[in-house]
């Protein structure tokens, strides 16, 4: 599987927060899948691609925002 630096900064974000995470290919995009403590599913969608240099930290910024949401974002 290609890796996309948007998809390496998801990874690497749920994993400095201890979150196991499932990525599937849906062809232009990575779909990157965990579940809540309340095992409710989140989905985050990355381009395989990214166009723009800022994608990779658009991309964390996302997840720190659900994460955020859901409680889960460590100090």
């Amino acid at each position: 599987m290609k890796r996309s630096s948007c998809l390496d900064a998801v990874l690497v974000e749920l994993a400095k927060h201890g979150i196991r995470s499932q990525i599937s290919n849906g062809g232009k995009h990575y779909r990157v899948r965990w579940m809540t403590p309340r095992s409710e599913r989140r989905t985050v969608t990355v381009s395989v691609s990214p166009s723009d240099w800022r994608a990779p930290r658009r991309a964390r910024s996302d997840v720190r925002r659900i994460l955020r949401r859901d409680q889960m974002l460590r100090t």
